[in-house]
């Protein structure tokens, strides 16, 4: 029998959740008090495009803050923080 919806066959979808090895590497780094760089990519929504102010209510400074409280730190810990992003960009 075929799934469906929307005419959609549904077997045929993947779930891949990737190799979360690294990012569990990382966060018990930062757990026991070592240095873990967090940096983000992208465009204007990186750059905070929209987000009132621009430097702290950004999706990228809002995730930050969220891993920062995963690991029990505080943002002005061991977790340096870069935000690369630039309005303009593809």
């Amino acid at each position: 029998m075929r799934t469906q919806k929307y005419g959609i066959d549904c077997r045929k979808g993947v779930l891949n959740k990737g190799n979360l090895y690294r990012i569990e590497r990382a966060m018990k780094k930062a757990m026991r008090g070592e240095a873990v760089t967090v940096g983000f990519l992208g465009g204007s929504i990186t750059q905070g495009a929209g987000a009132v102010p621009i430097n702290t209510k950004c999706y990228a400074y809002q995730t930050f803050e969220g891993l920062c409280r995963l690991v029990g730190k505080g943002v002005d810990e061991n977790i340096p923080y870069i935000k690369a992003g630039v309005g303009g960009t593809p």
